[in-house]
């Protein structure tokens, strides 16, 4: 009977764990490294002429917005338009979007870097990183 009762906090501890950890994942915590967070890098595939959107959840209210981390290369994309958007009625402290707008100039592949940092601490690097594949058509 003691053994069975071991075992069941034993699974209950390891799904807590689990669950932990997931929910991290979720909410983006920083890489237990003490390097930023790094998500998995996604695609776009546009053609010459075309706009996509970028669209990344930011905290202004910490101090921290996002920023691109490398030059565009503005060959084969250009930036049309950036803004922050706040949550409506949101509670003091809510996060809100960092949207993002480019547009395909001419046919190549280029990659885009963003970094999730607070502008005046030039010294500390990002908290999070994003990376993005593009190839205009």
């Amino acid at each position: 009977m003691q053994v069975e009762a071991n075992r069941a906090r034993r699974l209950k501890f390891g799904r807590s764990a689990v669950s932990l950890a997931f929910l991290c994942l979720l909410a983006g915590c920083p890489a237990t490294s003490g390097g930023p967070a790094v998500a998995p890098a996604a695609s776009f595939l546009v053609a010459a002429g075309e706009a996509f959107d970028v669209r990344l959840p930011a905290n202004r209210s910490t101090g921290y917005s996002w920023a691109l981390g490398a030059a565009l290369d503005e060959s084969i994309l250009t930036l049309v338009h950036h803004q922050y958007d706040a949550p409506e009625a949101g509670r003091p402290g809510e996060g809100g979007i960092s949207s993002w707008r480019f547009r395909g100039v001419a046919a190549g592949r280029t990659t885009l870097l963003f970094f999730y940092r607070r502008p005046w601490d030039a010294d500390a690097g990002p908290a999070r990183t994003m990376q993005y594949s593009v190839v205009v058509q």
